[in-house]
């Protein structure tokens, strides 16, 4: 009889054994925690970082239909703006991906420039077919990739001054072989179908700029190279001393930046119809713009495909809204460098505070490990 009134109190009472002395979980209805309030701040700390910028983007389209609603929420707006950005998703993939390993190629723009004037060139000036000269371009941007991470990955020179000088180089050859003028040469028509054939109201090169994003995200996300990419990005010598293969990965990435602005500079030329030396000037500040942007969206803390794809949107949302405003010149440079400058700080903030958050958090509180930018 003793014995069951005593197992009755056992059940009945406070808990015996390692929970009775506070290590096990807590009860979350337990009074004056605060607890439960302070994962709710969590949840939303981490639900603003990653889905931020879809608010904002959510909300740039709002309001522009409200100022502008006989232009811009409309179809034919839509196609306009989805279309003039596939020459800068795949700039702003190819600064990605070298950042995802810790890398920052500025010559990407160079390439996309010197691409896009060889690839009038060889087609105006010798005479060679469209897609050979195509191919062409695309190597001449994969060796300039595998100079760069070359020169950045053996002898561990800062990737930003490697790729300053990169882009030098490029620069003046492309002055030299253009002579400092607009390439204005025959070209095959089937070249300019390509850029500027549409399906549905969307130009082609949209949808090839969209398979790139989705070839990078499954390179990344669904291989082991990917994940060691992002490991080395993260901590180069700790990656290096757990056996990841540093040295290649850095080498690889920087050969599919230069392969993709090469891309790109194809696409720009197809577009146009014309070889221009300084075209890729222009895409730098927003391209780069975007990759950051994409660090604080999604794959929080991490350069990611999705992520840099839904920056390129918020940029050219922004732009094409201030454009339908009539807003002076100056304003594109300055919006630029605002996105920028949010971009690069909000991940950094936002981590910040979720960790003063987090470390109010009991620690039977369950807590994900904190993101890591992907680069530095």
């Amino acid at each position: 009889m003793s014995r069951t009134l005593s197992t009755k109190r056992a059940s009945n009472g406070a808990p015996s054994g390692p929970d009775s002395s506070g290590g096990g979980v807590s009860d979350p209805s337990a009074g004056g925690s605060g607890t439960p309030r302070r994962k709710r701040e969590v949840d939303w700390i981490r639900f603003a970082q990653q889905w931020g910028m879809v608010v904002v983007l959510v909300v740039m389209i709002i309001v522009f239909s409200a100022l502008r609603p006989h232009t811009f929420p409309t179809l034919s707006n839509l196609e306009t703006t989805l279309s003039n950005q596939a020459v800068l998703i795949l700039v702003a993939i190819a600064a990605m991906v070298a950042l995802v390993v810790g890398g920052f190629d500025l010559s990407i723009t160079a390439v996309l420039s010197i691409a896009g004037v060889l690839a009038i060139g060889l087609q105006g000036r010798t005479g060679l077919p469209w897609p050979l000269a195509a191919l062409l371009c695309l190597g001449a941007g994969i060796v300039v990739g595998l100079v760069n991470g070359l020169i950045v990955a053996l002898l561990r020179l800062n990737s930003f001054v490697v790729t300053l000088a990169t882009q030098t180089v490029l620069i003046g050859l492309i002055t030299w072989y253009t002579g400092g003028e607009v390439l204005f040469l025959k070209v095959d028509p089937g070249f300019l179908k390509a850029g500027q054939g549409s399906v549905g109201g969307f130009v082609y090169p949209l949808f090839l700029a969209l398979a790139v994003v989705v070839a990078i995200w499954y390179l990344l996300e669904q291989t082991p190279a990917g994940r060691q990419m992002y490991a080395t990005g993260a901590n180069y010598d700790a990656a290096r001393l757990a056996g990841v293969r540093t040295v290649k990965l850095t080498v690889l990435a920087f050969m599919l930046a230069g392969a993709i602005a090469a891309l790109a500079g194809l696409v720009q030329a197809a577009k146009i119809g014309s070889g221009q030396p300084d075209i890729g000037s222009g895409y730098l500040l927003p391209g780069f713009a975007s990759a950051f942007l994409g660090a604080s969206a999604v794959r929080v803390g991490r350069f990611n495909p999705i992520g840099t794809l839904l920056g390129v949107l918020l940029v050219a949302v922004g732009f094409n809204g201030l454009v339908l405003l009539k807003v002076a010149l100056w304003v594109q440079p300055v919006f630029y460098g605002f996105v920028l400058l949010i971009a690069i700080a909000t991940p950094v903030l936002a981590e910040r505070s979720r960790r003063r958050k987090a470390a109010h958090v009991p620690a039977d509180a369950p807590e994900s490990p904190p993101p890591a930018m992907a680069a530095s």
